[in-house]
């Protein structure tokens, strides 16, 4: 993002961005093609993990204004950075399929908006 990069920005480079990996670790191609074209809730994945969802939560405690961060990652600038840089260099097979699909980028930054809701209430 920028050189002199805010504390919600470095948190969310080194630690929501990781995260959100991780939880598409799973997916093929075609699972994504698939989670694209039927607007499949990635939030639920997480849901159904009580245990890692409030492992990622007692990372909170650690943020000094979680709502800053919640904010400042549901901005399309954040996203775009995150699918334009983390996900092109960890998962460029997805990477491909959000950008070749004609609503792959609204559907992640969908998404990612679900899994901030999710996270940070």
């Amino acid at each position: 993002m920028a050189n002199k990069a805010s504390f919600e920005e470095m948190i969310a480079e080194e630690h929501v961005a990781p995260t959100i990996l991780e939880l598409l670790k799973p997916y093929s191609v075609k699972d994504m093609a698939q989670a694209i074209s039927e607007n499949v809730n990635l939030a639920k994945g997480l849901q159904q993990n009580p245990q890692y969802l409030n492992q990622i939560k007692l990372l909170l405690m650690i943020v000094p204004d979680p709502d800053k961060l919640a904010k400042k990652i549901k901005q399309k600038k954040w996203i775009d950075w995150f699918i334009d840089n983390a996900m092109k260099h960890k998962r460029p097979d997805l990477y491909r399929q959000i950008i070749y699909s004609s609503d792959g980028k609204k559907y992640i930054a969908r998404q990612v908006r679900h899994l901030i809701r999710l996270i940070f209430d």
